[in-house]
C-alpha cells in the first residue's frame, strides 16, 4: 500500500462510532476521585441514532444521561499513580560534597551519607494524575487516509484538553490552589499513546488500534553539555550588561525569549501576547535611548511615548531610528508587523481570538525582521551606532 493509501485504522463493517481515547500524564496533580469519570453528553444527530440511553451510559463507563436522547461526546477518566521521584537536594548534596565535608563534624558527615544512599535506592513517592481522554466520532466521517486520521486525532486531542482544563481550573478554585492552572499541549509529554476502537463491537470482540504519536515537537533529547569558552563567555558578557542596566534591550529580550518559550510549549495566545509586548518595549526603547544620546530634554520621550502607539510608530520613529515606516505597506518591517502579528496580537487580547501555530511562528518571524530593520537604521546614524550594535545578537538569530 503507498504512503497515499495508507491507513491507521478501518472501522469494520457495521460500526457507528469511532472512540479516539488518548492518555494523557497530566504535569500537575489533579486532586479528583481515583477512577473519577467525567462525560459530557450532547444532543447529537450524527452517531446514536436510536440507541437506548442505557447502552449508551455502557459505551461512555458513566450512568445515563440526565436528559433522554442525549447522546456522549467527550469522557474523561481520572488514575491516581504514585511515581518516584529525586530526592529534595539530593543533586546540591553531591554536587558540593567537597564544599560542605570540611564544615560538618565527621559523625555527623557520615550519618548523612548512609542516610542519603539508603534513601536515594528508594526515592519519595509522588502522586501522577493520568487521563484517558475520549472523544465519540461517527464512523461515517472518519476519514480513509493515514494523514488526515492524524489530524483528526490532534484536533480531538485538543477538544479533550480544553475540558481537563476547565476542570482543572473549577478544582483549583474549590480547593484555593493557585497553581492549578491550565495546561497547554507542550507541558504534557511529547509521546501520546491512544487507543481507537469501534462500537458497537462484532460478536463482542474489541476492534481497535493502540499506538503512540508525537504531539509537539518538545521531544526530549540529550542536550548538549556545558557550552564551550566563547559561548559562554558572550552570556557572561550579555549578563554583566544586563544586571548592572548597560543593556538598554534587555528587558526586550526577556518579552522575546517569553514568546519563545510559550511558543514551543504551544501557549499560543501567551506567545503572540508576549511578542506583541516586546516590540512595544522596543519601540520604547529605541525612543528613550536616541532621545538621550541626542541630549533632548529628559520629559521629551515621555510626552512622545505618551501618545497611541501608531502615532508614535508613524509621526516619531523614523526620525529616532532613521528608517523608513509604511503601515499600509505590507513589503515594509513596520508594516508587515502591523498588518499581520500586530493584528493578531489585538485579536487575542481584545477578541479572545485563539491563535494557530503557523500565526505564532509569522508572528517571531516578523518581529526579528523589525529587529533587523530598526538595528540597521541605528547603525546607519554614527552617534546611534553604537546603540544599534546592542541589537545584533537577536538580529542575527533569523527567525
Amino acid at each position: 500500500m503507498s504512503s497515499a493509501e495508507a491507513t491507521l485504522f478501518a472501522p469494520p463493517s457495521g460500526a457507528e462510532v469511532v472512540v479516539i481515547t488518548h492518555i494523557l500524564e497530566l504535569p500537575r496533580y489533579l486532586p479528583v476521585k481515583d477512577s473519577q469519570a467525567m462525560v459530557l453528553y450532547e444532543e447529537r444527530e450524527d452517531v446514536f441514532v436510536d440507541w437506548p440511553d442505557e447502552v449508551k451510559a455502557h459505551l461512555a463507563l458513566a450512568p445515563a444521561p440526565p436528559q433522554s436522547g442525549r447522546s456522549p461526546a467527550l469522557r474523561l477518566v481520572f488514575r491516581q499513580i504514585l511515581t518516584r521521584t529525586r530526592l529534595p537536594l539530593e543533586a546540591a548534596d553531591r554536587a558540593f560534597a567537597d564544599w560542605v565535608r570540611p564544615l560538618v563534624p565527621q559523625p555527623e558527615w557520615r550519618s548523612r551519607q548512609r542516610q542519603l544512599k539508603k534513601a536515594s535506592r528508594r526515592g519519595f513517592w509522588e502522586p501522577t494524575t493520568v487521563v484517558a481522554a475520549t472523544r465519540f466520532v461517527a464512523a461515517s466521517t472518519w476519514p480513509p487516509r493515514e494523514v488526515d486520521q492524524m489530524n483528526l486525532l490532534l484536533g480531538e486531542l485538543l477538544a479533550s484538553l480544553d475540558l481537563i482544563n476547565a476542570l482543572s481550573l473549577s478544582v483549583g478554585l474549590v480547593t484555593e490552589e493557585p497553581r492549578l492552572l491550565p495546561i497547554a499541549l507542550g507541558d504534557l509529554p511529547a509521546l501520546c499513546p491512544f487507543i481507537i476502537e469501534a462500537a458497537p463491537m462484532a460478536a463482542g470482540r474489541r476492534s481497535g488500534v493502540s499506538a503512540i504519536y508525537p504531539i509537539h515537537e518538545d521531544l526530549p533529547a540529550i542536550r548538549e553539555m556545558p557550552l564551550g569558552d566563547e559561548p559562554t563567555q558572550a552570556a557572561v558578557e550579555i549578563a554583566r550588561s544586563g544586571y548592572y542596566g548597560e543593556q538598554p534591550f534587555f528587558l526586550f529580550y526577556e518579552l522575546l525569549q517569553a514568546a519563545r518559550a510559550a511558543a514551543v510549549s504551544r501557549r499560543h495566545a501567551a506567545a503572540i501576547a508576549a511578542v506583541g509586548t516586546a516590540v512595544e518595549v522596543l519601540v520604547s526603547a529605541v525612543i528613550r535611548n536616541v532621545s538621550f544620546i541626542r541630549g533632548e530634554p529628559a520629559m521629551r520621550a515621555q510626552s512622545i511615548l505618551n501618545a497611541g502607539l501608531r502615532n508614535v510608530v508613524v509621526d516619531h520613529f523614523p526620525r529616532y531610528a532613521n528608517t523608513a515606516v509604511d503601515l499600509a505597506d505590507p513589503a515594509n518591517p513596520f508594516g508587515c508587523w502591523w498588518l499581520n502579528g500586530y493584528e493578531t496580537r489585538n485579536a487575542v487580547v481584545h477578541e479572545g481570538h485563539r491563535p494557530n501555530s503557523a500565526e505564532v511562528e509569522e508572528a517571531l518571524t516578523q518581529a526579528v525582521d523589525l529587529v533587523r530593520a530598526i538595528r540597521d537604521g541605528l547603525i546607519g546614524d554614527p552617534a546611534t551606532e553604537p546603540l544599534g550594535n546592542l541589537l545584533t545578537i537577536i538580529a542575527n538569530e533569523a527567525g
